[in-house]
């Protein structure tokens, strides 16, 4: 979260790994059971509304686009988080439409 208020608004290539990263330390907390039962249950909730907000990152190409044709990321990237392969497929042939379509 520093990151995000030190730069304002994240740019579309940092929008998945933030969630990514969001996601995990979410999942985490919950399952802590070190921690008070309302905090856990404060956390799950957050992972929750972190999920709705989530799948709407696949109403708009841009986000797979933005990832794919990212110097850092690319595919390494969900091949490094151990996205399944046919979601990657999938934001590939998105990418290449995209490019077919309004720009070649």
């Amino acid at each position: 979260t520093d990151r995000i208020s030190k730069m304002g608004v994240p740019l579309l290539y940092q929008v998945i790994p933030i969630m990514d990263k969001l996601t995990e330390l979410l999942d985490a907390t919950a399952a802590n059971q070190n921690l008070h039962p309302v905090v856990r249950a404060a956390m799950a909730s957050g992972c929750k509304v972190l999920d709705k907000y989530y799948a709407k990152t696949d109403e708009s190409v841009l986000y797979r686009c933005a990832m794919l044709l990212h110097p850092r990321y690319k595919t390494a990237y969900f091949a490094k988080q151990n996205w399944p392969s046919e979601w990657v497929d999938t934001a590939i042939q998105i990418l290449r439409a995209e490019w077919q379509k309004n720009y070649k």
